[in-house]
């Protein structure tokens, strides 16, 4: 999340008008699709052990756990 402040609040020292509109519409996009996908990680890792998913494949949430917290505390 410290990368998207800094880009949120340097869009003005580098960008005007349109320009800087059009950067943040797509930053937020991105940083926004980003924790979705995080969070629907999450969220199939903490279902997986809910026995009715005991023989679901796992997806891409194994390390969900851990990008959650990495992501949320501006450690990548």
């Amino acid at each position: 999340m410290s990368h998207y402040k800094t880009l949120f609040s340097d869009a003005p020292k580098y960008l005007s008008g349109e320009q800087q509109n059009d950067f943040i519409k797509e930053l937020n996009h991105i940083y926004l699709d980003n924790m979705k996908r995080v969070r629907d990680d999450l969220e199939w890792f903490i279902n997986k052990f809910d026995y009715r998913y005991a023989d679901e494949p796992w997806k891409n949430s194994k390390d969900a756990l851990l990008r959650s917290m990495l992501k949320t505390n501006s450690l990548i």
